[in-house]
């Protein structure tokens, strides 16, 4: 779902626990990078949202005002009299290991219209949200058994503003980091049936060892 914010919020994402940071790697197909002001350099792709729908942009020659990115490694996403928003993204594909993606991050929303904002920190799947990071009942983490391998699926971050207060509002995104833990690696049936054999012949030796009854 979307998140609808009536008011100033300063908002920061779920922590991971320090398990799973340990357990985890930094996740194929995404960058954990900063933002910056060489915006071509870190990874994201971008579009800007109007009355007729998305229109994708190129994040490093980008010049719809929409998009902003600070040295100390945050981006601001702010309406402009033609464009009630955009988001940012990265798009990956499922792997054949991929069991679980956590996700941490700061924002702050700014907010002061009646009707409030629609702020979106999600993955997608086939232009459906399947997990919202600012859904409590969803949490800070995903599981990957609900898709097959090679699904695209991407990570958002979006601000929409349709009170037509334009500049008012924004939504500025930092400190984000994503982490996974892979699932366990299954052995292969080769691996299962020299194990057995071994087992079983170090059964054998041990009874032919055994001295015979008197």
């Amino acid at each position: 779902m979307f998140s609808k914010l009536t008011g100033s919020h300063l908002f920061q994402g779920a922590a991971l626990t320090a398990g799973l940071l340990l357990s985890g790697s930094a996740f194929a197909g995404l960058i954990n990078a900063e933002f910056d002001t060489s915006a071509s350099d870190f990874g994201w792709s971008g579009f800007v949202v109007d009355e007729f729908g998305e229109i994708p942009v190129d994040l490093a020659t980008d010049t719809s005002g929409v998009f902003s990115f600070s040295s100390t490694g945050s981006a601001t996403i702010t309406p402009t009299d033609l464009l009630f928003g955009g988001y940012i993204y990265q798009e990956f594909s499922v792997g054949a290991d991929y069991d679980q993606l956590s996700l941490s991050y700061d924002y702050f929303a700014s907010d002061d219209s009646f009707w409030g904002d629609i702020v979106n920190v999600a993955l997608w799947f086939e232009g459906d949200i399947i997990h919202d990071f600012l859904d409590p009942s969803d949490g800070p983490s995903f599981d990957f058994s609900s898709l097959n391998v090679n699904d695209m699926v991407e990570l958002r971050f979006g601000f929409e503003d349709w009170d037509f207060n334009y500049f008012d509002d924004y939504l500025t995104v930092s400190d984000i980091a994503i982490s996974t833990k892979s699932a366990a690696p299954v052995p292969e049936p080769s691996t299962l049936a020299m194990f057995s054999l071994a087992m079983l012949a170090l059964g054998h030796r041990r009874l032919s060892r055994k001295p015979a009854a008197k």
